[in-house]
């Protein structure tokens, strides 16, 4: 008995490969998204381990919060410029076991020692630090960086550290002052990074940060400003 096998026409193939395209269209976008929840849930634990970290610190110097650096400056927020030299994250490194929590999996960067030097170069973190820029007046009260645990008022409510590294700022630091806006903070952080935001979109950048009190969650720029970066409760 003689069988006849069908070959498939070309529209048929087209409407195949039509619809390999439109499920590939659907589906990756969900792959992606996907992994960046990963990659995120692992910067979360990143940021909590530094929060731990820096808490360890507190205990150990009188209840008092590690400066940014030694550096120049107000709690040394200029840091040694672009130079080798002892920083946030260089004096809680022993309690952390690991460099790798100062890199986030969906960052660009990876910490390293500065070139020729001793201390981790501050412009490889993948995480900035909360650091005030003024003793007196109005931008007195922003961040955390050098302060006492009694001097933060509302330790749930306000941001230690956060993503940043990832745009203009590579410095380690988050410095804010009371003429800024939440455009200025989009500068010092990375609310691109976990977002899959290309552009400057203030309502939708966000970033995992880590607060005073050890918890972290993941935090709207908009919803921060201003109360989550000072000290006061607000």
């Amino acid at each position: 008995m003689k069988r006849n096998h069908r070959a498939f026409t070309l529209i048929e193939l087209l409407v195949v490969i039509a619809i390999i395209a439109i499920l590939a269209a659907i589906l990756f976008p969900v792959f992606a998204r996907a992994r960046e929840k990963a990659r995120q849930s692992s910067c979360t634990s990143n940021v909590r381990q530094i929060c731990q970290a820096i808490g360890m610190y507190a205990n150990d110097y009188d209840e008092t919060l590690p400066r940014y650096s030694h550096g120049f400056g107000y709690m040394g927020v200029s840091g040694y410029m672009d130079a080798d030299g002892q920083r946030w994250a260089d004096m809680i490194r022993s309690y952390t076991g690991s460099t790798q929590i100062f890199d986030c999996p969906s960052g660009t960067r990876h910490c390293t020692v500065f070139p020729g030097g001793r201390w981790l170069d501050v412009n490889t973190y993948s995480y900035g630090y909360s650091t005030p820029t003024n003793d007196v007046g109005p931008s007195a009260d922003y961040g955390v960086a050098g302060r006492s645990l009694a001097a933060i008022q509302d330790a749930a409510g306000t941001i230690m550290v956060a993503d940043t590294g990832g745009r203009r700022d590579g410095s380690g630091c988050i410095g804010m002052a009371s003429t800024d806006d939440v455009r200025a903070l989009a500068g010092r952080v990375d609310g691109f990074r976990h977002t899959a935001s290309d552009r400057l979109e203030l309502n939708s950048l966000a970033v995992v940060a880590g607060y005073a009190d050890g918890h972290v969650k993941f935090t709207r720029l908009a919803e921060s400003w201003p109360k989550a970066w000072t000290v006061t409760a607000d």
